[in-house]
């Protein structure tokens, strides 16, 4: 990995350098990330396998840089609404930089207003906050986190919740990070699956049941493991025709009943509805389509995909049953965007979850990590908090199932801290 500053700027490379080692306290392993010059007028983050360039208008003009095909993004430090470029959205053209407009004053918050593939995303802010904003400070903090492999909507989240806590301090309360605006005409935001509505009441999981949550696609798989007394499992089947599927749903669920197990079916909610399924999960590109009000009155848990700090705080507005965050390790079970999260991301998710519980956000919530998790590194990834282990491969690939599954359970209840939420 390489920083590569603009000569201008290179009296940024301090402030970066100690961004990276309060990141370097909290887990994140920085000592392969170099520094060097960058030919052009932006930030260059540069690795095997990505490459994103940044700048900033303090550094340069906003005209200068959004017009440079070289750069990807440039945070505009507006600060009031007297320039109204960001009204519309974070829009470019496909050879300019795409803006980021941070501090934004308007309608007595102050916004954080971007462009991402699905639309225009923002986040927002007491209009009094912060009281001694530092542009500087915030944008070592973007560059960091985009460095640390976090996404851009994450990095721009990160930098956000940095600016309300100290600089020796990372952020791990949920006081600490800004609201996601789902809905906002002028600032043409706009989230189809909460549409402005408070958050639903779903069942809750029995977290002593959800210690491994194996994931499976058929009927005998799934069988299987709840004569082993395995009490929550996913049934996930793509691509069958409607009949069959509606069919092995149904069977699914039936079983599941008998075992009296926490059975999810994975995306097919009407079917897991009609058929009297104890929860649906869903991805967060998924959720459009779903009925929400209707699993919640008909008593269903949901569990919902999240894959990074603006996707939680987006998922916790629904208040769900559970979150699954992931991909923690490399799989290759499904096809996944994201870079891998690792483990310090995600203790970091759980600490946030954890403030939730505490200032009785959430009262509930369950956590679940999902991807690439095995026998070998079970005890880890139980070390970081969560309530549950997804697995496919651990099980479905053992030789001796039983083994795999009693094993996984002892990992998990072993190593689990002792979390007393009501006094962290």
């Amino acid at each position: 990995m390489k920083v590569l500053i603009p000569s201008r700027a290179l009296e940024l490379k301090g402030e970066i350098k100690n961004c990276l080692t309060l990141a370097n306290k909290q887990g994140f392993d920085t000592r392969s990330i170099e520094f060097g010059v960058s030919e052009t007028q932006c930030f260059v983050i540069n690795s095997s396998n990505f490459n994103t360039s940044i700048c900033a208008d303090f550094l340069c003009t906003s005209e200068q840089c959004l017009q440079n095909s070289n750069c990807d993004y440039i945070a505009i430090y507006a600060g009031n609404s007297s320039d109204s470029s960001w009204k519309n959205g974070a829009s470019s053209s496909s050879n300019q930089a795409s803006p980021i407009y941070i501090g934004i004053s308007h309608e007595k918050c102050k916004y954080d207003v971007w462009s991402s593939p699905s639309g225009t995303r923002a986040v927002s802010r007491d209009d009094s906050f912060p009281s001694s904003f530092n542009k500087t400070h915030h944008f070592c903090w973007l560059l960091s986190a985009i460095a640390l492999h976090y996404s851009i909507d994450d990095a721009i989240v990160l930098a956000n919740a940095f600016s309300n806590v100290s600089r020796e301090t990372w952020p791990v309360s949920i006081k600490d990070f800004p609201d996601v605006v789902t809905e906002s005409e002028s600032l043409s935001v706009h989230c189809p699956w909460l549409d402005g509505e408070s958050a639903k009441e779903f069942k809750q999981v029995e977290k002593s049941f959800f210690a491994i949550y194996p994931i499976v696609d058929s009927i005998d798989w799934l069988e299987r493991l709840l004569k082993f007394g395995v009490k929550t499992i996913q049934f996930r089947i793509k691509n069958y025709p409607v009949y069959q599927t509606e069919q092995l749903v149904k069977s699914a669920i039936s079983l599941g009943n008998r075992y009296e197990a926490q059975l999810f079916i994975n995306d097919h909610w009407q079917l897991a509805i009609k058929h009297n399924a104890f929860g649906v999960h869903l991805g967060q590109e998924d959720l459009t389509d779903v009925c929400l009000h209707q699993l919640s009155s008909n008593g269903l848990a949901l569990g919902v995909s999240t894959h990074g700090y603006y996707e939680v705080l987006l998922a916790l507005r629904l208040n769900p049953s559970y979150l699954a965050f992931g991909q923690v390790f490399k799989t290759v079970t499904k096809q996944v965007d994201s870079h891998p999260q690792g483990l310090t991301k995600l203790k970091l998710f759980q600490r946030l979850i954890d403030t939730t519980i505490l200032n009785e956000v959430h009262s509930n919530i369950a956590t679940v990590a999902i991807g690439g998790i095995n026998l070998q590194n079970a005890e880890l990834v139980s070390q970081c908090g969560v309530d549950s282990l997804a697995v496919i491969g651990a099980i479905t690939n053992a030789k001796d199932t039983k083994y795999a599954v009693d094993s996984l359970l002892n990992a998990f209840n072993n190593t689990r801290p002792l979390i007393n939420r009501g006094a962290m």
